[in-house]
């Protein structure tokens, strides 16, 4: 299962599968996108990426502060090989990926508000 993990990770890193975005900045304040931020997280919605993912550190940046209340899994096994595995079994081959209740899955950076368009908050 290590072999399978580190193998993960590299080829993560190799093929560049960090998902593209236009950006996710938005003129959202600090009680809005916490507000999302929780929504997501009360129904359940997932976000998996690495710390070596630049489009996952956008994503973050966008929520800001209100981000420590994301669902957050990190893929890197170097980081958290317990959190790398729940990323294996999810079949995550792009980051950032946002997984949904209902089992839909979007990738690439995601403004707050269309998450919370989707998942319904």
């Amino acid at each position: 299962m290590k072999k399978l993990l580190l193998t993960f990770s590299i080829v993560l890193i190799v093929l560049g599968f960090c998902g593209c975005g236009d950006g996710v900045q938005e003129n959202l304040s600090d009680q809005e996108l916490t507000q999302i931020a929780k929504c997501l997280t009360e129904k359940n919605v997932k976000m998996y990426g690495a710390v070596w993912c630049a489009h996952c550190q956008k994503q973050k940046k966008a929520f800001g502060d209100a981000f420590e209340y994301i669902n957050y899994i990190e893929c890197d096994a170097n980081t958290n090989i317990d959190a790398a595995r729940e990323c294996v079994a999810a079949g995550i081959d792009s980051i950032p990926a946002w997984d949904f209740p209902d089992g839909t899955r979007k990738t690439g950076e995601i403004a707050p508000s269309e998450l919370a368009k989707l998942a319904g908050c």
